[in-house]
């Protein structure tokens, strides 16, 4: 699920996380992806 997703990269990321984070969940879930290679 996306929200597990965004928790986890939370958890990895802190508070670089939520700079990054933008409402719009397909740009979110590309952040994501590309910062968990």
């Amino acid at each position: 699920m996306f929200v597990q997703r965004y928790l986890n990269m939370l958890e990895l990321n802190g508070d670089k996380a939520l700079a990054l984070y933008e409402p719009d969940n397909q740009k979110m879930c590309s952040i994501w992806t590309t910062s968990n290679i």
